[in-house]
């Protein structure tokens, strides 16, 4: 009979599990690592310690006892003024004791080489000596809290006796006050720098009927008037290398006191920028002006300013009127409407060889003439935009909103496809007389690439150079409001003229000088 049985099974070492471990195993881990634990424990213990002892020593010493603590408890007045002190306050006391003993002692010295037959005074030095003393214990006890600034101890000389002595002689020096001991070096060089002053006609002379005010503000307003130094590059270069500056000087401020070192400016520029004309002026035909409008930006007069020094430097390198908006609210910062000309002196004889500029007033009384770029047949409208034009409100439901400025401009002129955030606009002579396509120097392309750095280069060339209006929507919170510096979004292929209109905005796009002098 067959046994159909089934055989054993044997399993392989390998597929027997493991013995468990002992309890004497994890628990021999675990002391381990208790051990080791109160090992680290003990380092850092000895660590702090350590530290503690070194750093003890550096502290001042502290006059703490229990009397004191229960009086700081209890907000008891301590019985003296020393009993509180904590050590800094004795410091000090202490340290002013020493630097008085210090004075008196070289003063001794100093009057004993100068004459050692005044015993008179000498005495008296001495008995200041002892006087002084007596009153720093006595302020150490009574006075814990007494600037140092404000303890004079008098001084007592007998001064008859130092007179009879030295009749005939030159008065003897005032023991209130250490003498001064000549150094024939800087005696030298104030002769030379008093000789040098004397030989300058131009310079006013300090305590004369010329300047008869002695004190310091007059004497740097002399000196800051002319001789600051001219504003310059971040570069810093010699005069030699920036022929630009030639014929130039540092800006001045009016103001009742001296604030010409706010002045960050060149007033007047340098022969070279009084002479520039830019080379991508436009042309209008003959009794006609070509003009560039804008929309002041929304926000902060932070952006607003940001924002406007892009316009200004458009217009002057196209040549273009600028017309400025109507007056209106600036957010944050009043409550009435504004004029731009409040704040930037864009109406003196120097910013109109640059720009012209004229109101929106002017602009629309003047071109809505017949035949002029604003040209309108509904007399309504007509007396609503030229009412608008001087001033309007930002809300866009208000019946005096500025939008409908913006909106008639935007469709009368071409918008600037400049968009802050996707373009940089370029201006090459080459792609401006005869397109972008003519812009074919490597190095121009590989200085373009850089400073766009992933924008896409807007050319300014005849597209934006023929219409009569060259209008920027820079009041839009979408593509077109430009929320960058001129020198980010704006960039001229020639180093010359890059350099040119950055010196434009710092020396003519500033404040009024009233500001300053309010600053």
């Amino acid at each position: 009979m067959m046994n159909f049985s089934r055989p054993p099974m044997y399993r392989s070492a390998r597929a027997v599990p493991s013995a468990s471990t002992s309890p004497r195993s994890w628990l021999s881990s675990i002391s381990i690592v208790r051990a080791i634990q109160i090992f680290l424990g003990m380092i850092a213990f000895v660590i702090i310690i350590t530290t503690m002892a070194q750093l003890y020593p550096m502290f001042h010493s502290v006059d703490y006892n229990h009397s004191n603590m229960r009086s700081v408890l209890s907000n008891e007045k301590p019985q003296s003024g020393a009993e509180m002190h904590q050590g800094v306050h004795k410091n000090l006391l202490e340290h002013r004791k020493g630097v008085m003993d210090h004075i008196i002692k070289e003063r001794a010295k100093r009057l004993q080489q100068g004459d050692e037959k005044d015993q008179p005074q000498k005495q008296g030095i001495e008995n200041e000596h002892a006087k002084l003393e007596i009153q720093s214990s006595k302020q150490m006890e009574n006075q814990g809290d007494t600037k140092l600034s404000k303890v004079k101890p008098p001084v007592e000389v007998n001064q008859s006796s130092i007179e009879g002595k030295n009749k005939g002689k030159e008065p003897p020096t005032n023991v209130n006050s250490p003498p001064k001991l000549k150094d024939p070096l800087k005696t030298k060089n104030s002769e030379k720098q008093s000789k040098s002053l004397d030989q300058n006609p131009d310079r006013p002379k300090v305590g004369t009927k010329e300047n008869p005010s002695n004190n310091h503000d007059n004497l740097q307003k002399s000196q800051s008037n002319g001789e600051q130094k001219l504003a310059r590059g971040f570069s810093g270069l010699p005069m030699d290398k920036t022929p630009a500056l030639v014929g130039a000087k540092r800006g001045t401020i009016e103001c009742d006191v001296d604030v010409n070192a706010m002045a960050y400016w060149n007033s007047p520029q340098g022969k070279r920028d009084e002479e520039f004309i830019s080379p991508f002026r436009v042309t209008a035909l003959p009794g006609k002006r070509k003009y560039l409008t804008f929309e002041p930006d929304g926000g902060g007069f932070n952006n607003i300013r940001m924002s406007m020094e892009n316009i200004f430097v458009v217009a002057a390198a196209t040549g273009r009127t600028l017309v400025l908006p109507p007056p209106q609210e600036v957010y944050l910062l009043s409550s009435h409407r504004r004029k731009f000309d409040e704040f930037f002196p864009i109406y003196s004889e120097s910013f109109k060889k640059r720009v012209e500029v004229i109101t929106s007033e002017e602009f629309f009384a003047k071109e809505m003439e017949k035949g002029g770029y604003l040209e309108v047949d509904d007399e309504s409208m007509r007396e609503k935009l030229l009412n608008l034009s001087k001033g309007c409100e930002k809300m866009k439901k208000n019946p005096h909103s500025c939008w409908v400025i913006d909106e008639f401009l935007q469709k009368r002129g071409l918008t600037a496809q400049v968009k802050d955030s996707k373009n940089c606009l370029i201006f090459d002579e080459n792609a401006f007389k005869r397109g972008p396509s003519a812009v074919t120097s490597p190095m121009t392309l590989r200085s373009i690439g850089k400073f766009c750095e992933g924008r896409e280069p807007l050319y300014y060339g005849s597209d934006m150079a023929d219409p009569g209006i060259l209008h920027f929507q820079t009041s839009d919170y979408g593509d077109y409001r430009i929320l960058n510096h001129f020198y980010s979004v704006i960039y001229f292929t020639d180093p010359a003229v890059d350099n040119y209109y950055k010196r434009f905005v710092r020396d003519f796009i500033h404040y009024h000088d009233n500001i300053f002098c309010a600053a």
